[in-house]
């Protein structure tokens, strides 16, 4: 293996390891913003505009973002993905099933 690839599969290996360290952070986040969504959104609201807005606000911030940052926003969120996932599933084991 030549030294650049050799230093790119060491890179891309490090990122991997560095978001899989976040993980348990990453569960704690998720259930502070789960709490904190049912405290902010009474059922008279919609729940539906609050994601909206989250995500147009989420839009603006990416486009701020360089390139290397927004490849360890993505392996983040795919982790989160993942963590939605595991839990859907947990709940609907028979009919739900993630991509």
């Amino acid at each position: 293996m030549s030294t650049k690839k050799a230093e790119i599969e060491f890179a891309r290996q490090a990122l991997k390891e560095a978001v899989e360290r976040m993980k348990p952070e990453l569960v704690a986040a998720g259930e502070a913003a789960h709490k904190l969504d049912e405290l902010e959104n009474d059922e008279a609201e919609d729940s539906g505009f609050a994601r909206i807005v989250d995500q147009g606000h989420l839009v603006n911030l990416l486009a701020q973002l360089c390139g290397p940052r927004l490849r360890v926003l993505t392996d983040i969120a795919e982790e989160l993905a993942g963590l939605d996932c595991q839990e859907k599933e947990e709940d609907q084991p028979a009919t739900h099933q993630c991509h």
